[in-house]
């Protein structure tokens, strides 16, 4: 019996293998080796978010006369709220747009809102109660590295019609 219990406890002895450490460098680098760790993720904003300018040129909205249309229309000789302007805003990643615009429509707030594939900006007096200064909407889509669309505004007073095509780039 003490014949088979030695034989048993040889086989258990030699059966269990301890790995072998390593030695010097190796084990120098293997214990300075930062442990892996998942990293959060890195956040993806919307394409809208960040800064942006952008310009336009205002021009004439010639309206055909038709019945019930102002008189005031068929009288615009298209100089006043002609020309150029520019834009500067910010949106933020729920799409929330904030700025200001300046030139021939005026000085404006810009407000609005970004979605998947437009802006909509809405450009308000930055005098309220101010008739001379027109007001507007652009509905504005992406296009490669820019954004384009159509600006309408009308003067406070409603006797004045102006539209552009609005760009906006990214600030550099």
């Amino acid at each position: 019996m003490k014949a088979a219990l030695l034989a048993l406890g040889c086989v258990v002895a030699l059966g269990c293998k301890k790995e072998p450490q390593p030695s010097g460098a190796a084990a120098s680098a293997a214990s300075s080796a930062p442990l892996a760790s998942a990293a959060p993720p890195q956040k993806v904003l919307p394409w809208y978010a960040g800064a942006w300018t952008g310009s336009y040129e205002a021009a004439q909205n010639k309206l055909e006369p038709a019945p019930g249309a102002l008189r005031e229309w068929g009288k615009d000789d298209g100089s006043k709220g002609s020309g150029k302007g520019t834009l500067k805003l910010s949106i933020d990643e729920q799409g929330v747009l904030q700025g200001e615009s300046e030139g021939a429509l005026g000085n404006h707030t810009v407000t609005g809102t970004a979605d998947a594939e437009t802006i909509r900006i809405t450009f308000e007096p930055k005098q309220p109660g101010d008739l001379t200064t027109f007001r507007g909407t652009a509905v504005v889509r992406r296009d490669g590295d820019a954004v384009r669309g159509p600006l309408k505004a009308g003067s406070g007073d409603g006797t004045t019609l102006r539209q552009a095509n609005l760009e906006l780039r990214r600030a550099p």
